[in-house]
């Protein structure tokens, strides 16, 4: 069984530059002549203790524990008419750059300093190369046209730190640790609608799923979304709660109805049901709204095979095996 529009959490490789550059701030320019080349190669330098300081600093350090500040949470966009794909926002932190910049919610992403955003994740891995005080210029679609906009980085505020301390433990799979410093975010912040998300996710791991179930709902009452309701529609789902299921996954398209993955995860419940003409509905509004939806082809085909359609079951799997080809 396999649900979509559950994000990925996805760590970013160790910036291993910045950490030499790093090392030879901390070490002062007196502290061994430390010279670096492409590649981080240095020479005439203290070599052992700046080796132990650089893998101090890449194991402590991660880039994306010191990565600027854009202060958006988003999610994938899809549509049959333009723009077809983007990232859209659907929260501005206060006082963030994007706050600052103007940006709201509703607003598609589509290119960031003039590459093509087609995904959440790609937005993601692209901010990860800047710092704090660059300007970023983005494109977005509102109210029917396009408009750029330019963006300000900021330092990583504290909550966002905590955050990705978080996701660098939950990564690692050490879930308790990563738990622990949620429990610590929730009591300086406990209207922070993401910790509660993400401890819900490290409970999941655990097996937890009346406390995850719990965590989602209070994430939900501060702040629903699609996301939201993906997420905990597919735990009711692990506990065989049917209908809940179905509840939070039509509550995900009454919000966003140009999502695909709330179709397609509502087909899989109805399926699971014994719905299977209103699961095949569900796969091809998915379809319909994504035409490169691998698994929601797969699903179709197999309830076309069940009801004896099977030119349009090998149709399916044949657009399928494209649409991954695609990716």
């Amino acid at each position: 069984m396999r649900l979509s529009g559950i994000s990925k959490l996805k760590i970013q490789p160790f910036n291993l530059v910045y950490n030499l550059l790093t090392a030879k701030k901390i070490l002062g320019e007196n502290s061994g002549n430390i010279s670096l080349i492409s590649l981080g190669v240095f020479t005439n330098c203290r070599i052992y203790l700046t080796i132990f300081l650089l893998l101090m600093l890449t194991l402590l350090c991660p880039s994306f524990l010191l990565s600027a500040w854009f202060g958006v949470q988003i999610q994938n966009y899809y549509s049959n008419s333009e723009p077809k794909r983007g990232v859209e926002i659907i929260a501005v932190a206060p006082s963030s750059p994007a706050f600052e910049a103007n940006l709201q919610a509703g607003d598609i992403i589509l290119s960031l300093n003039n590459s093509p955003v087609f995904h959440n994740t790609s937005l993601s891995d692209a901010l990860q190369a800047f710092s704090s005080g660059d300007t970023i210029s983005l494109i977005i679609w509102r109210l029917g046209k396009k408009e750029r906009v330019l963006a300000i980085l900021k330092d990583l505020p504290q909550d966002i730190r905590y955050h990705n301390e978080a996701r660098l433990y939950f990564k690692r799979g050490d879930y308790k640790r990563s738990s622990e410093i949620l429990n610590e975010l929730i009591k300086i912040s406990p209207k922070d609608a993401v910790a509660y998300e993400m401890r819900a996710r490290n409970y999941i791991k655990q097996g937890r799923y009346e406390h995850a179930i719990a965590d989602m709902t209070k994430a939900i009452n501060l702040q629903s979304n699609t996301n939201f309701f993906n997420l905990r529609g597919w735990m009711y789902l692990e506990q065989n709660n049917y209908k809940a299921a179905i509840d939070d996954f039509s509550r995900a398209i009454t919000i966003d109805p140009l999502i695909p993955s709330a179709y397609y995860n509502r087909g899989i419940v109805l399926r699971e049901i014994g719905k299977s003409k209103e699961a095949y509905l569900d796969y091809s509004k998915a379809i319909e709204l994504d035409p490169n939806f691998a698994d929601a082809y797969i699903n179709r085909s197999q309830i076309q095979e069940e009801l004896g359609n099977k030119q349009a079951s090998i149709s399916d799997y044949n657009l399928a095996a494209e649409a991954y080809l695609e990716r």
